[in-house]
């Protein structure tokens, strides 16, 4: 019975210390600026939830936004945390809301020259999802850059 009791004691350690270990930092794919913006979803639930994510959003050499975007939302998606960096520049944009952006500012995607809006999750890409399909959380890395793309 001892035994037993010693055993289930060391299970217990040991579930308690994997479980406090949580998950892992996710490794910061850019510096974070000191750009800030507060902002919540128009019409968001009284359970809305709140995060913070890191987002950066250029054009080449030109930053266009770069800190820190904590959004009240329903859904915290990844679109939702670029258009309120978006908004705090009072720049303007075109499909965020559907998820594929064709213009942020005066950066406009050009087939001709193969010039688009390219977006990264935590350093990935995420291929097979729009940017109005991810959800973001806490301390999460959204990156929008508009660069040449070679398919």
């Amino acid at each position: 019975m001892k035994k037993l009791t010693a055993l289930i004691l060391v299970l217990a350690m040991v579930c308690a210390i994997l479980c406090s270990c949580g998950e892992p930092a996710v490794k910061a794919p850019f510096e974070v600026g000191s750009d800030a913006t507060v902002a919540e979803v128009d019409g968001h639930s009284e359970w809305a939830g709140t995060a913070t994510a890191n987002v950066k959003i250029v054009a080449g050499d030109t930053v266009l936004y770069c800190g820190k975007v904590t959004l009240t939302s329903d859904s915290l998606y990844a679109s939702e945390f670029f258009k309120a960096a978006v908004e705090e520049k009072e720049l303007s944009q075109e499909g965020l809301e559907v998820g594929f952006v064709t213009s942020i500012g005066s950066y406009v995607n050009d087939a001709n020259t193969n010039t688009y809006w390219m977006w990264q999750y935590n350093g990935n890409n995420p291929t097979n999802f729009a940017v109005n399909d991810v959800h973001v959380f806490e301390g999460d890395y959204l990156l929008y850059s508009f660069e040449e793309v070679s398919w």
